[in-house]
């Protein structure tokens, strides 16, 4: 693969100045290559070499199936979070990394932040046991460790019944039990140097665990890439994305949002989510005097 090409300008964060963090961001992903073979599909993007076993599950969907719809014919799935994953990279480059993929399904994302982040520390979150089993097999494929936890965050821990509609979960009775945790339950202990970045892409259960957590986020001076839902998710559980973020705001975290599914998006830097925000979307929640210079 060739090598990854960086940021042309020369600008770098400083503690406290984030405003101008990704502007004119660059395409990271494009130029990405697919290829499938009878054991393992390879994607090749932003220079690293991702290996995607060819591993049956007992479900319908099927991994290899996923990655190919994703990424063959040169297309890219979410492609403005790939663009943010590798600029982070960059400017946290000789930096310890720890990154969580909550709601990883096949884990994609924590995956490339494998490649990306080098000796990066991955947590992989995925209540569906089989996507969990997954993606601790694409991680050892990978040469990557990874602490795969099988659970559903909804804020509170215990065991609850839910039944998956797509990769939606629902509380129902005739449901499958799967085990429920707050985020402060998945998070590692804190380690000096090491900077933390959660992906969270929860089909509206963040309203329910988020919120609550933004506390000990902020005291970890974590970065948060959070997927923005429809408003019927989000309602479902009686917030909105704007509610979902509010508390971030009110810690001095800086948003970011673009369009995550358009390789062309504008990132754009906004005071606080707005009726047209209340859409399927990615909002970067930066700590406050986070220190990247």
């Amino acid at each position: 693969m060739p090598p990854i090409a960086l940021a042309s300008d020369a600008r770098v964060w400083h503690r406290g100045c984030v405003s101008d963090l990704f502007a004119n961001l660059p395409s990271h992903s494009s130029g990405s290559r697919f290829a499938a073979f009878d054991l393992h599909s390879e994607i090749g993007i932003a220079g690293h070499r991702l290996i995607i076993p060819h591993i049956p599950l007992d479900r319908a969907l099927q991994p290899s199936d996923w990655f190919a719809s994703k990424f063959a014919n040169g297309s890219v799935h979410e492609p403005r979070l790939v663009d943010l994953l590798v600029e982070l990279s960059v400017r946290l480059a000789g930096r310890l990394v720890r990154f969580y993929d909550i709601g990883a399904l096949f884990g994609f994302f924590g995956i490339l932040a494998g490649k990306l982040f080098a000796g990066a520390e991955l947590v992989a979150v995925e209540p569906e046991a089989e996507a969990a089993r997954y993606v601790a097999a694409l991680a050892r494929a990978n040469g990557c460790g990874a602490h795969v936890k099988q659970v559903l965050l909804t804020g509170q821990a215990g065991t609850g019944s839910f039944a998956a509609q797509g990769f939606r979960y629902q509380a129902a009775p005739s449901g499958s039990p799967i085990q429920t945790a707050a985020l402060q339950d998945i998070l590692l202990p804190r380690r000096d140097g090491v900077t933390e970045i959660l992906k969270i892409d929860t089909e509206g259960y963040q309203a329910r665990f988020l919120p609550q957590a933004a506390d000990e986020l902020a005291q970890r001076q974590a970065i948060v890439l959070l997927e923005l839902d429809r408003p019927e998710k989000l309602a479902a559980h009686g917030s909105s994305n704007a509610a979902v973020v509010a508390p971030f705001l009110a810690l001095g975290y800086t948003l970011y949002w673009c369009d995550h599914r358009d390789p062309c998006a504008k990132v754009e830097r906004l005071p606080g989510l707005v009726p047209r925000h209340e859409r399927n979307s990615l909002a970067v929640l930066i700590p406050r005097d986070f220190d990247a210079s």
